[in-house]
């Protein structure tokens, strides 16, 4: 005869995945014995758990024992998953063992202290105990499986259920619906809502919910709106929720204006908004630069009665500062603090970052020791603003000092804030100190990237230490990085500034073998490149190339040719191109108007170009 175990083990397929998803044995909680004591004959039951202890005299112990759990299951007092599992434990000693209900009861209890792990174990245990379970025990399974990220498996549950004869609810549905959306599975969930509908089992309004949330996270809103008139059209009005759902995504999808209609509909039909409503129209209204509207919605909602929260306040503050509003965001705050919320780091993030794109940093640090007075502590956000300020008002020392801080709090920083300390260092004419730092990176575990190369490179052409750079740009070649079109861009630039225009030719030469297109500023360096070492007929010839190649010489491809033919007296040619720029609708920059000036000063132009020039005036 077969053991009975084995037999239900195979009879419910899911069990022996249960290695595959990595839930073992060791998954469940340890137990202590030693915890628990009965007392016989004299009928005291005690327990003592970690987070509760209790005497009771009682003649049946087991029914006192399921008594008491019931009553912290359904008070909620049952809060720790030891006690829990404690608890499975002596229902598994009672003689006779307690119906399915009690232990569906305390599974459920272990679903919403999120052990999802340690509920399907214990599933598996009743099930090896020969206790049959019933539709809500293998939908807390199903449940568990998709907070798990194993829908999957929790339609083999659902195989499971047909076997048996149980009937599954809309809920049992509703949660393999929301497993799929949340694993991406956006149209098997939809498959499986229109199957459900099919044999016979009516969508509510959770149902509907899920699937138009689904479709939203995947950016589908039409088809999310579809699904809400559907809704309208099956159930009734959707609620909240569901409407705060589509009106967030239509934000995200930029219509605005639809997200706005759609309230006022919600809103007609009786539906009242709430905080996550007018948030989302809120945020929608900034990102699209509509702050005055902002403005109105949130004077709406508190009119309403509804009270903004600090992802809303955060909202708008950033909103103000992006606007150059600072002051607009200190009240925005000011109105927290009345409300008697204190204000997250992400609100003080961008008060601090309004008053670094005014240049006001000191008002920003203000604000930064203001915030740990009131014992909010900065994170890597705060410290980046800072020193981004600092580096751009020029002040390095002050962004090393606030480096050092943010380190010493354990904070590392990121690629973002290396980039704006080198160049900041480099801006203070200090670039070995910004070359330092740039292999100090790695130290803190972070690698240069693309911009980092380019930000080195190009300071380290401007200022002056051009054997510097050409080495730092080998070594990037010979590390076969795969670099950007912006630091080959800034390598010719730097090298015909020093002369080395040989290397730049054959450097511009090489860009398109690499699967680069050679556009008008890198056209526009090499003419410069050339009218500097006097070589204008190469630098007409590549003039001319570029345009029958496609590349169009731009205002600036101009005035720099012309400035060559000026620095090289051939006013002729530079007649020529002027009427040409002119032509085309080009404006004269101020150094080539500042060079046309001092020939005419000078006296250094021929009657014809003196009247040229003239004329143009």
């Amino acid at each position: 005869m077969s053991n009975p175990i084995i037999r239900r083990t195979a009879f419910f397929p899911w069990f022996p995945l249960l290695h595959e998803i990595g839930i073992t044995a060791h998954s469940r909680t340890p137990v202590s014995l030693s915890c628990r004591s009965f007392h016989f004959p004299s009928a005291v039951f005690s327990y003592c758990s970690p987070t509760y202890c209790t005497t009771v005299d009682a003649t049946e112990t087991d029914s006192q024992f399921l008594s008491f759990m019931r009553s912290q299951c359904w008070s909620g007092q049952l809060r720790n998953v030891d006690t829990a599992v404690d608890f499975f434990d002596m229902m598994i000693r009672m003689k006779p063992l307690p119906s399915v209900f009690d232990f569906t009861l305390l599974f459920g209890v272990i679903v919403k202290m999120r052990h999802y792990a340690t509920a399907i174990l214990l599933i598996k245990d009743i099930y090896s105990l020969g206790i049959k379970a019933d539709v809500y025990t293998l939908s807390i399974a199903i449940n568990c499986l998709c907070h798990l990220k194993q829908t999957d498996y929790g339609f083999s549950v659902l195989g499971t259920m047909f076997k048996v004869g149980l009937e599954p609810t809309v809920v049992t549905f509703n949660t393999l619906i929301k497993g799929l959306c949340e694993e991406g599975y956006v149209v098997r969930a939809i498959r499986l809502f229109e199957h459900m509908e099919k044999v016979g089992y009516e969508p509510d309004i959770q149902t509907f919910g899920v699937v138009i949330n689904g479709l939203c996270k995947i950016g589908d809103t039409h088809a999310a709106i579809k699904c809400l008139r559907m809704m309208e059209e099956r159930i009734g009005k959707p609620n909240v929720v569901v409407y705060s759902t589509v009106i967030n995504s239509l934000c995200k999808d930029g219509l605005v204006f639809e997200a706005l209609n759609l309230c006022s509909e919600m809103i007609s039909k009786g539906i009242r908004p709430n905080h996550i409503t007018c948030t989302c129209l809120i945020q929608g209204l900034c990102n699209f630069g509509r702050l005055d509207e902002a403005i109105a919605v949130f004077n709406e909602m508190r009119l309403r009665g509804i009270m903004p929260d600090a992802q809303t306040i955060s909202i708008l503050a950033d909103a103000f500062c992006k606007e150059g509003m600072v002051m607009g965001a200190k009240a925005i705050m000011g109105f927290m603090l009345h409300m008697g919320e204190e204000p997250d780091v992400v609100v003080y993030n961008s008060l601090i970052d309004g008053y670094r794109l005014q240049n006001q940093m000191n008002e920003a640090i203000k604000v930064f020791n203001s915030m740990i007075n009131r014992g909010c502590l900065p994170d890597i956000v705060t410290y980046s603003s800072l020193i981004h300020g600092w580096c751009k008002g020029g002040d390095i020392d002050k962004a090393m000092h606030l480096l050092d801080g943010m380190i010493g709090k354990g904070f590392i920083p990121d690629v973002v804030t290396w980039t704006t300390l080198i160049g900041g260092f480099c801006q203070a004419g200090r670039p070995l100190a910004a070359k330092e730092l740039f292999f100090c990176m790695h130290k803190y575990g972070q690698i240069p990237d693309l911009k980092t190369c380019a930000v080195m490179l190009d300071g380290l052409w401007k200022c002056g230490l051009h054997s510097e750079a050409m080495s730092l740009f080998d070594s990037f070649e010979k590390k076969n990085l795969d670099l950007d079109y912006v630091i080959y861009c800034i390598m010719l630039d730097g090298m015909c500034s020093c002369g080395k225009l040989n290397a730049a030719q054959k450097l511009f030469s090489s860009l398109p073998a690499k699967g680069l297109q050679l556009d008008v500023y890198a056209h526009t360096v090499m003419i410069k490149g050339l009218c500097k070492e006097g070589l204008l007929d190469e630098a007409e010839n590549l003039l001319t190339t570029m345009e029958e190649n496609g590349c169009l010489p731009n205002s600036c491809t101009y005035n720099v040719f012309i400035q060559g033919l000026l620095l090289e007296k051939d006013t002729t040619k530079a007649m020529k191109y002027l009427q040409i720029m002119k032509e085309k609708g080009f404006i004269v920059d101020a150094s080539t108007t500042e060079m046309l000036i001092r020939y005419i000063s000078t006296n250094q132009v021929d009657s014809d170009f003196q009247e040229f020039l003239t004329q143009e005036k």
